[in-house]
C-alpha cells in the first residue's frame, strides 16, 4: 500500500514539474490521430461521392475461374488429380459447342467433333490444336484408326475462328456465359441464367503503342461505345475495310454481335471532357463511309495532363513491335474519361480506341505474316483480331444476389444444378471459392492502414522532435 502511494506520489510530483511536455504530446497525438482518422473518412467518402457521381459504382460479385472437366459417363478418371468436375448427362456445353459450328462441319468432320470437344474440356475449354503425341488421353474410346492430325488441326483452326467471330473469345466455357449474356439483353427465353448478370470486360493489350515524340510508351484498349457515337455503337466495320473483306454489300456488313462492346450497367465509362461529335468538324470520325471512321482515342485525365494533350488536335501514334515502329497512324484526340478500372500508370500509357479501328490495325499490320492458304480476307481480319479476355476467370455482377458472399454462392449453385457435378473425392461445392474477396478486401484494409500508421508515425514525431528542440 506504501509502495502504491508512493508511486502516486511521485507520477503527480513529475506530472507537475514536466506537465507542458505531457500536455504537448496529448495535443500532437489526439491530433495525429484525429488526422489519421479524418484522412481515411475522407478517401472513404470520397470515393463513395465520385462512384456514384459518374455511375462507377456497380463491383463484380462473382469470380468464375475456368477449370478443366470431363465430359460423357464412360470417360474414366485418369492420373491427372487436377480434374475434379465432370460436364451434366444432358452435355449443356457440347450442345452449345455443336450449335455454335453447325454451318462449319461437314459430314466428314462430324465424327471428330466429340474427340476435339473432349480435348478442349481437357484444357479448360480452350480451342487449341491437338498434339497427337502429348494429348493421346484424349483420343480413347473414339474408334478413330489413325486419323489425320493435319486436317483435324485445320479442322480447329476453322472452329476457332467461328467463336472468335461470334463471341470474340476462343474458351468455350467463356463463350457459353457470353451467350447467356446476349440472350438476356436480346430477350431470348432459352437462357439458362435466368436471373440478371453482367460480366466485366476486359481492355487487353492489343498494340503497344506511342506517341511520336514522346518516351513513354502503353497499349491500344477497346473504348466501350454508347448510343452517340452512331455507326461506331451499331457496329458497322466501316466502308473502307468492309470493302477488303465482302464481295456482296458491304456497307451494310456489321461486327457480330457488338452490343458485347457497349457500355452498360457494370462496364461504364464517363467522359469528363470531349469533342462534340455532332460538330461538322468531327462527324466524320463516327460516319462509317468515311476514312476517318473510328481513328480518335481517349486518354486518363492524367495521361492527357503529363502529354499536354490538346482535345480536337491530332497526333501521330506509333505501333511498336519490340521497341521497333511498325506503322505511324494519325489519331484524334477526342477526350479523357474515367471507368471503373481506370488508375493512372507512371510507366505506362492507355489509348482507348473503338473496336473497329484495332481489329483495323492489327489486320493490316499482321495480314502479310498469316497463312493466307484456302483462308478468304474476312477469315484473316478475324485470325489477327484481338479476344476480349485473355484472362482464366471472368468476373460478373449478379446485382440483385447482395454482396458478394451471397453472389458467389448463388452462381455455386446454379452452376452444379445445370452445368457440373463434382467428379471422383472432390468434396467442396463448384466455383464456391471466395478466396478473392478476402484477397481484396485484405488489400484495401492494408492500403488504408498503412496511410493511417504513417500519418499518425510521421505526426508523432514531429511533435516529439519539436518537443525535443
Amino acid at each position: 500500500m506504501m509502495k502504491l502511494k508512493l508511486f502516486f506520489k511521485q507520477s503527480l510530483k513529475d506530472f507537475v514539474i514536466h506537465w507542458p511536455l505531457y500536455l504537448t504530446f496529448t495535443l500532437f497525438l489526439i491530433l495525429s490521430l484525429s488526422m489519421s482518422l479524418g484522412l481515411v473518412s475522407f478517401t472513404s467518402l470520397f470515393i463513395n461521392d465520385m462512384n456514384h457521381a459518374i455511375g462507377l459504382k456497380p463491383m463484380d460479385n462473382v469470380e468464375f475461374k475456368l477449370e478443366k472437366y470431363y465430359v460423357d459417363q464412360r470417360q474414366t478418371k485418369n492420373d491427372d488429380e487436377s480434374i475434379f468436375q465432370k460436364e451434366h448427362a444432358d452435355e449443356p456445353l457440347f450442345k452449345f459447342f455443336e450449335e455454335t459450328i453447325k454451318d462449319v462441319k461437314t459430314t466428314e468432320q462430324q465424327k471428330w467433333n466429340r474427340m476435339i470437344y473432349r480435348h478442349f474440356a481437357l484444357n479448360y475449354g480452350d480451342i487449341i490444336h491437338i498434339d497427337p503425341v502429348a494429348n493421346l488421353t484424349t483420343m480413347e474410346n473414339n474408334n478413330l484408326e489413325q486419323p489425320d492430325y493435319d486436317q483435324i488441326n485445320q479442322y480447329i483452326d476453322q472452329i476457332r475462328l467461328k467463336f472468335k467471330m461470334k463471341y470474340h473469345v476462343t474458351n468455350i466455357q467463356m463463350a457459353f456465359f457470353v451467350n447467356e449474356y446476349l440472350k438476356q439483353i436480346n430477350h431470348d427465353e432459352t437462357t439458362l441464367m435466368k436471373e440478371k448478370f453482367y460480366f466485366r470486360k476486359d481492355r487487353d493489350n492489343s498494340f503497344q503503342v506511342k506517341l511520336e515524340n514522346q518516351q513513354k510508351s502503353g497499349f491500344l484498349k477497346t473504348l466501350l461505345t454508347n448510343p452517340e457515337m452512331g455507326d461506331l455503337h451499331q457496329g458497322y466495320y466501316g466502308d473502307e475495310i468492309a470493302n477488303k473483306l465482302f464481295d456482296q454489300q458491304p456497307e451494310t456488313q456489321k461486327i457480330a454481335n457488338y452490343n458485347l462492346f457497349h457500355a452498360n450497367d457494370l462496364n461504364k465509362t464517363y467522359f469528363d471532357q470531349t469533342i462534340n461529335f455532332n460538330d461538322v468538324k468531327y462527324q466524320n470520325y463516327l460516319d462509317k463511309s468515311k476514312p476517318e471512321f473510328g481513328r480518335f482515342f481517349y486518354v486518363s485525365p492524367k495521361d492527357a495532363h503529363f502529354f499536354d494533350l490538346k482535345i480536337g488536335q491530332e497526333y501521330n501514334i506509333h505501333l511498336m513491335s519490340n521497341e521497333n515502329i511498325q506503322s505511324t497512324n494519325r489519331f484524334l484526340f477526342a477526350g479523357v474519361l474515367i471507368n471503373g478500372h481506370l488508375w493512372h500508370d507512371p510507366f505506362w500509357l492507355d489509348l482507348f480506341i473503338p473496336l473497329q479501328t484495332i481489329n483495323k490495325l492489327m489486320f493490316e499490320t499482321h495480314e502479310e505474316t498469316i497463312d493466307q492458304t484456302d483462308s478468304t480476307p474476312l477469315d484473316r481480319y478475324w485470325d489477327s483480331a484481338q479476344r476480349f479476355t485473355t484472362q482464366i476467370k471472368m468476373q460478373f455482377w449478379f446485382p440483385n444476389q447482395g454482396d458478394a458472399y451471397q453472389a458467389q454462392n448463388f452462381f455455386s449453385n446454379w452452376f452444379e444444378k445445370n452445368l457440373m457435378t463434382s467428379w471422383g473425392d472432390y468434396e467442396a461445392k463448384l466455383q464456391s471459392n471466395t478466396d478473392w474477396i478476402e484477397r481484396e478486401l485484405y488489400f484495401n484494409t492494408l492500403s488504408i492502414l498503412k496511410i493511417f500508421i504513417l500519418l499518425t508515425v510521421v505526426i508523432s514525431l514531429f511533435g516529439s522532435v519539436k518537443n525535443f528542440v
